[in-house]
This record gives structure tokens, C-alpha cells and sequence, in this order.
């Protein structure tokens, strides 16, 4: 849904792919047997993604209304 909210921005006002955090990959059953690692970040990920979505977003519409207090 993040990835789809940031795609319908227009190109000038969608965060840089390098600003995007890296999504995590999951380990094998010896590395974490119960995904307690995966899951924190995982969710550190959607927390990471969802602030640069949110900022994008909000820069967009800041700079929609401003251009129209000057039209």
C-alpha cells in the first residue's frame, strides 16, 4: 500500500530510491526459530517507509496549495 501511495506521486515528489530503507529478508530456522528478529524488522521497515510516504506526501500537498495562494 506504501509502495502504491508513493508510485501515484507525481515523479518530482517521490522520495529517491537510495532514501527508501532496504526491506528485510528473512533468516533460516537457526538464525531465529521463532522470527522474533524478522518481525522487529519488519515492522522497523514499515515504520521507516511509512514516515518517508507520510513526508513525501505532505510535501506534495504543501507545495499544491501554495501554488494555488499564488494563482
Amino acid at each position: 500500500m506504501l509502495y502504491n501511495m508513493i508510485a501515484m506521486l507525481p515523479p518530482d515528489s517521490r522520495p529517491k530510491l537510495e532514501e527508501l530503507p532496504p526491506e528485510p529478508k528473512a533468516k533460516g530456522w537457526m538464525e531465529d526459530p521463532d522470527d522474533q528478529n524478522y518481525m522487529g524488522e519488519a515492522w522497523n521497515f514499515v515504520r521507516s517507509l511509512s514516515y518517508k510516504t507520510e513526508e513525501s506526501v505532505a510535501t506534495y500537498v504543501a507545495n499544491i496549495q501554495t501554488k494555488r495562494s499564488f494563482s
